[in-house]
């Protein structure tokens, strides 16, 4: 009998032992759940109440360590390996700003602009050499403003001028791309005319009483008249010495000006500049230059032998007749082989 009790309390004991198993794993249970989903919701509150409660300091030093979070993993994405894809980007990049990589040589034309040259004849060039067209050279020389050139912004406002550019494209040797823009073009040209006729040069006609686009005008003239750069300066006098007296300039060249390089490129009235470029008709000097003049041209210019002359002539042999009145003048026309 007691045996059984025994046993009896051994099973009773055993049961209770289980059943308070049970209960504890399906409280502990209960109890993680609940705790988790507290400890979240106590996490948000407490946050929310640093944030109303800290000062600024505190925020700055917060958003300072987001912001070196931000840039640490900026940092990671920078130092990553490159992508193949990356890559090309990469060699793609590279060549803005740059020649084309597709740019060869055959794609470069040299144009050597003989001193002298009108502005006509440079686009002519220009459009044997395959830079640009005649017709596309000469409109954007007069829809296109160039005056953030100095050098464009002194000339003066005249709608009796030709060609606001005749004279400052710069007679020299360039490089060019075919089918270049011609703005470019001209921008090449004017850029170098800006490097070749310095501040001493714009002070000098400034000491002169000249604008340095009156002596372009007479540097233009000079460098057609004559034949060798030898008589520059001596024809340079006889202009000077013209325009002190306030004498017609009555030169031959500024007539082949109007009528070879101004009328052929003319539509409606082609007599319209006439007068204004022909030295026997205009009073002074004519209102824009006839070519583009060479640097000993401009240097004649402002540095004219020290003569009386009023006349000049020359024969087929390139030499030259100098006169200060009529009739030795008319003499030497007929010392040259020409007609009076």
């Amino acid at each position: 009998m007691k045996k059984i009790q025994i046993r009896f309390l051994i099973i009773i004991m055993s049961f209770a032992i289980l059943l308070s198993a049970c209960k504890n794993d399906g409280y502990s249970s209960s109890e993680n759940n609940q705790s988790s989903t507290v400890v979240s919701g106590t996490s948000d509150i407490y946050s929310k109440s640093i944030d109303d409660t800290t000062n600024s300091s505190t925020r700055k030093e917060n958003s300072t360590i987001e912001n070196t979070t931000s840039l640490d993993s900026e940092i990671q994405k920078t130092k990553a390996p490159e992508t193949q894809s990356s890559k090309k980007q990469s060699t793609k990049s590279t060549s803005i700003g740059s020649k084309p990589a597709t740019t060869k040589a055959s794609n470069i034309v040299k144009v050597t602009i003989p001193e002298g040259y009108s502005f006509s004849q440079i686009a002519d060039l220009m459009e044997q050499k395959g830079v640009c067209s005649k017709k596309s050279l000469l409109s954007t020389a007069q829809t296109y403003d160039f005056s953030y050139y100095p050098l464009i912004a002194q000339i003066p406002d005249n709608q009796n001028r030709f060609l606001k550019l005749e004279g400052y494209l710069f007679p020299d040797t360039y490089e060019f791309y075919k089918n270049e823009k011609p703005e470019n073009v001209l921008g090449k040209l004017i850029r170098t005319a800006e490097a070749k006729i310095t501040q001493s040069i714009r002070t000098k006609a400034e000491k002169m009483g000249f604008s340095v686009d009156e002596i372009i005008i007479l540097a233009s003239i000079i460098e057609k008249e004559a034949g060798k750069s030898s008589e520059m300066k001596n024809i340079s006098s006889v202009l000077h010495n013209r325009l002190k007296i306030e004498r017609k300039l009555e030169c031959d060249a500024t007539i082949n000006y109007v009528e070879l390089y101004i009328k052929p490129n003319l539509t409606g009235d082609e007599n319209r500049y006439n007068s204004y470029y022909n030295t026997y008709k205009c009073d002074a000097l004519p209102s824009g230059a006839i070519c583009n003049p060479s640097l000993t041209a401009i240097n004649a210019a402002l540095n004219p032998a020290d003569t009386d002359y009023l006349f000049f002539v020359s024969d087929k042999n390139g030499n030259y007749y100098y006169a200060n009145n009529g009739t030795d003048h008319k003499e030497n026309v007929i010392k040259a082989g020409l007609e009076w």
